[in-house]
């Protein structure tokens, strides 16, 4: 099991659900250019995030809501701040939800 978790490439961190996989694995099967996965970001105001998949040469962060962990008021509000402030900084702010 060692072997198999020190031959992924550094870039690549865990994913942090299923939901995250199966658009990973999309991602692939499509031809696109494979992101960076639970990229590391400090926004402006001082928030140090991790974005689902992070395509930073073209500053696109993609955000995959799954339900059980962005279905309410506060989660909504936070997960657009989110977005306003990466818009703030340059980048597109994607968002897929189940």
């Amino acid at each position: 099991m060692l072997a198999v978790i020190r031959s992924r490439p550094a870039w690549r961190t865990a994913l942090q659900s299923g939901l995250e996989s199966l658009v990973l694995d999309e991602i692939v099967r499509q031809g696109l250019p494979v992101p960076i996965t639970q990229f590391p970001m400090r926004l402006p105001d001082g928030i140090e995030i991790a974005v689902d998949f992070a395509w930073p040469w073209h500053r696109v962060a993609l955000e995959v809501d799954h339900p059980a962990w962005h279905a309410g008021a506060l989660e909504s509000h936070r997960d657009k701040h989110r977005d306003r402030k990466l818009v703030s900084i340059g980048w597109t702010a994607l968002r897929l939800t189940d």
